[in-house]
């Protein structure tokens, strides 16, 4: 059964990766169908304690609490999805692990994109045309990517629980 939860709970996240890359904004209805499912799923076979699985959803929790304060900063939808996906299968404290790895892979990222643009600008110098170079000002990373780098991580590896 576990597999089957696992082959769900990936497809799902990997279609939202796809969508919020595309839209940056993702369908709130998979992951409340997700939440639903493995719940339903461990009343017959249970995998973790019912506490710590409740201990992931108030951590999803404390994310929308958090999008809320910050007026969207942190996007509403990677909140539910750790509300109603991560938390439920993970568990509070593997949640929090994948929201760390996710940082961290976001931050790296980050890193990378920034120096190939200021990379790029220089190379171009200050009296050509540099329409064709993005603006790092602004720019938006769409986070459910790294969410999935963070819960394959931890699924994979378990590194930091």
């Amino acid at each position: 059964m576990e597999i089957i939860n696992t082959a769900v709970f990936f497809s799902i996240l990997i279609l939202l990766t796809i969508e919020d890359i595309r839209e940056k904004k993702i369908m709130i209805i998979p992951p409340l169908l997700f939440c639903a499912y493995i719940f339903v799923v461990h009343i017959f076979s249970p995998t973790l304690e019912i506490s710590e699985m409740l201990l992931g959803v108030v951590f999803g929790g404390i994310m929308m609490a958090v999008s809320f304060l910050s007026k969207g900063r942190i996007g509403m939808g990677d909140a539910v999805i750790y509300t109603c996906m991560i938390g439920p299968l993970f568990g509070g404290l593997k949640a929090l692990a994948v929201l760390f790895t996710a940082s961290l892979s976001s931050a790296v990222f980050s890193c990378i994109y920034i120096l190939r643009v200021k990379r790029r600008q220089k190379a171009v110098g200050a009296g050509e045309d540099i329409s064709g170079i993005p603006s790092i000002r602004g720019t938006e990373l769409p986070f459910v990517p790294f969410t999935l780098i963070g819960a394959t991580v931890e699924f994979v590896g378990g590194f930091f629980t």
